[in-house]
């Protein structure tokens, strides 16, 4: 997975060979101007002659012209595959990016952000440095023959401006890591802080909240100017070596010149000078660049661990529209190898028809077990089938139309109502009142200003807490899924709201359809077929809701008289 994710190597493939060919012609066509100065010395003046001089200058501006022409290609062509690369991979990032978020794991906008980085990175000028650089041979090759002692001191001043480079962008890295990652802790906070935003004013939150912010923003510019700092003194250092070579070479030119090692009339030293400074050049580039690469190199490395966490592609296959049953076939699921399971050993059969209870106390994993119902959470061991085949093949074949949840905190989408209740897709008029009547909240919309074209953010803002259930719940139910996932669908709900769902689970269960429920509401147990109770993550009782009625009572009765004996 990672390797597919190498942008070098997506160049490679791409357009390898016409971008090799591309930058070889660029390097040949850099000596033009070295070339032509020793053409007009040598020849133009020497001669005297205005016919060889406007010769001469008619070739360099064709050379000039081919050379521009062909350096706009190659731009074009690292253009090109920047987008093919975005348009290839974003929606693969964005995709981890929901399973990140799904699984509760801090990503914040980051990924997107790195993704976008990646990309960009494929038509920047660092990179095109980066892509000369090996060409550079071929000009220690040109002042080698000039001269040895002239091309191993190129050779001397490239290897310790790539060394310095290198150092530059190993001791940047960790200070660039920390800064990112106190930018996407703070870029989080922000934004919790934001949707929370009539709380904290209310309650006079504000200043120890911006405090906070501050503190973990300024801790984050702080690792930035750490890493500028020490890319800011490689560069200068660069340049400093960079600036010395040429004169340095132009010395020795004179020297070798002067002794007969090179030349008579001293072309040779100044053709060696220019040559070796652009011999150069990329490398100085390069190391200017060290901390741009080392963000590069850590944006790679996080949407590689990214990308590495989803699902293995499956083979699509059309399963068509679910009728059967929903089961849990011993399952266990852990958020981090190390950590406790949160669920372990969860076995049951749930009937088309079947309207199931989740009971246990907090942090039991009921919720948890709705979001393994869903398929976006992969069990660490065990499976769950719908229909007799596993929920992560349901998950790539469309499980979305077949399947509607309800969390315990929705949270909204940057979309209006009509498109939220629709899941993206614009509803008719009819099927979006039948929705938001079902769950009793079509009056409160049409009073809106905008309707249902109002953005649900604001909606979230200021609705109730019932609103906002009942608007999340219209959403899952409004294509009458066979799989319906409530989590506390109950909670903030007043009479009508409370009548309104109990209405719609009592259609459901008439329709054979399945309910999975989290509640504690007795009225709505009364309703239920099946008892699902956890204990710890533990399945500690699962049948029908008589039955593990009975069961309870029964273990409690026992557990009473034996406290009283201990007493």
């Amino acid at each position: 997975m990672s390797q597919i994710l190498n942008p070098i190597a997506f160049v490679w493939r791409t357009c390898g060979v016409s971008l090799f060919t591309l930058s070889l012609l660029n390097a040949i066509f850099m000596l033009a101007p070295t070339v032509f100065m020793l053409e007009v010395y040598g020849r133009a003046v020497t001669s005297r002659s205005d016919s060889t001089l406007l010769y001469l200058s008619v070739a360099v501006i064709v050379v000039y012209i081919a050379w521009g022409f062909f350096d706009w290609l190659r731009s074009k062509l690292l253009f090109d595959v920047a987008n093919l690369f975005k348009s290839y991979y974003e929606a693969q990032h964005l995709r981890a990016h929901f399973l990140a978020s799904y699984r509760e794991e801090s990503t914040g906008p980051g990924l997107l952000a790195d993704s976008r980085l990646l990309g960009t990175a494929l038509n920047s000028p660092l990179l095109v440095n980066l892509i000369d650089l090996p060409f550079t041979i071929l000009f220690f090759i040109i002042i080698y023959y000039l001269n040895p002692l002239l091309g191993l001191t190129v050779l001397f001043f490239g290897v310790v401006i790539i060394s310095l480079a290198s150092l530059a962008g190993s001791r940047s890295s960790p200070h660039l890591g920390k800064a990112g990652q106190l930018l996407r802790l703070a870029t989080r906070r922000f934004q919790e802080v934001m949707r929370a935003g009539r709380f904290v004013t209310s309650s006079g939150m504000e200043k120890s909240l911006a405090l906070d912010w501050l503190k973990q923003h300024k801790a984050h510019i702080n690792s930035q100017a750490e890493a500028s700092d020490i890319a800011g003194g490689a560069s200068a250092v660069s340049k400093f070596l960079q600036t010395f070579s040429g004169s340095l070479l132009l010395g020795l030119g004179c020297w070798l010149t002067l002794i007969g090692e090179l030349g008579q009339d001293g072309s040779a030293m100044i053709f060696a000078s220019v040559l070796g400074a652009r011999a150069l050049m990329p490398m100085a580039a390069i190391t200017t660049g060290a901390k741009q690469i080392s963000e590069w190199k850590a944006a790679y490395h996080r949407v590689s661990v990214a990308v590495d966490k989803l699902p293995a592609e499956t083979p699509k296959m059309p399963l068509g529209k679910p009728t059967g049953r929903l089961v849990f076939e011993n399952v266990a699921f852990q958020f981090q190898p190390k950590q406790a399971p949160v669920l372990q050993g969860v076995t049951g059969v749930i009937e088309p028809g079947d309207l199931v209870t989740v009971l246990g106390r907090s942090g039991s994993g009921k919720s948890t077990l709705l979001r393994l119902a869903s398929g976006f959470l992969k069990p660490v061991s065990g499976v769950v089938r719908l229909d007799g085949a596993d929920m992560q093949q349901w998950l790539d074949n469309g499980l979305g139309e077949h399947l509607g949840y309800v969390p315990q905190a929705p949270e909204p989408l940057p979309l209006g109502i009509g498109a939220y209740v629709g899941r993206g897709e614009i509803l008719s008029l009819d099927a979006l009142e039948n929705a938001l009547d079902g769950v009793g909240i079509k009056g409160v919309v049409s009073q809106l200003p905008d309707g249902v074209e109002t953005p649900t953010d604001w909606c979230f803002n200021h609705f109730s807490g019932g609103q906002v259930n009942r608007l999340a719940l219209a959403r899952a139910i409004h294509n009458n899924p066979f799989v319906l996932l409530l989590d506390e669908p109950d909670a903030a709900l007043d009479k009508t709201g409370m009548q309104a769902l109990t209405d719609i689970l009592a259609k459901r269960k008439q329709s054979g359809l399945i309910t999975i429920m989290v509640t504690h509401r007795q009225e709505l147990l009364t309703l239920t077929t099946k008892l699902l109770v956890l204990d710890e993550g533990r399945l500690r009782a699962f049948g029908g809701t008589a039955e593990v009625v009975e069961r309870l009572k029964a273990a409690v009765q026992k557990r009473s008289p034996e406290q009283g004996r201990g007493t």
